[in-house]
């Protein structure tokens, strides 16, 4: 993106996370944000929830960057999506030659998007998550781990949140 005339910005992105309320979207989000800022990186996280106790959808955007940050921005480079409803409702968002990474378990047909000019990637989410962590619901995690993944994070300062975040539940959760 442009930052006037002659000053361009580089490494910059927003990533957003989408799912069903109660299912750790926005804890899992502002927990990257602070891995991301533990890793020296600026970082400008904004949760989208509803007032329900399960159920809906809800989602985190994270920007990102080498650079100061002052706001959020509406168009993503990186959607993770937790539910089949996460694409649809955040298609328009999409900046051009962003990247979808959705759960393969998730009946999601990728035919439909074609010509979106969006990478769609179909990531076994929930089964790396119950054979890693013994749980599901660590899917919300594991799509973390991908966009590190995906974008060249170093994976130290995610792992240093994760000890902090779940030390109390034991060495095997967090090992998981």
């Amino acid at each position: 993106k442009n930052k006037g005339k002659d000053q361009v910005i580089k490494n910059q992105m927003t990533i957003r996370i989408g799912g069903e309320a109660g299912h750790g979207v926005e804890s899992s989000g502002a927990g990257f944000c602070k891995a991301l800022a533990r890793g020296g990186l600026h970082v400008f996280g904004l949760p989208e929830y509803y007032s329900r106790i399960r159920g809906g959808h809800n989602y985190f955007s994270i920007r990102v960057s080498e650079q100061p940050l002052y706001a959020s921005t509406e168009q993503v480079q990186l959607l993770l999506a937790l539910t089949e409803e996460t694409i649809p409702r955040h298609l328009d968002s999409m900046a051009k030659g962003g990247a979808v990474v959705y759960d393969a378990a998730l009946d999601v047909s990728p035919e439909q998007w074609q010509g979106n000019d969006v990478q769609l990637l179909s990531i076994p989410l929930s089964n790396i998550a119950q054979d890693k962590a013994g749980t599901v619901l660590a899917r919300n995690t594991t799509a973390l781990g991908v966009a590190a993944g995906l974008t060249g994070l170093d994976l130290e300062p995610i792992n240093s949140v994760i000890r902090d975040n779940f030390a109390r539940k034991g060495q095997a959760v967090v090992d998981g």
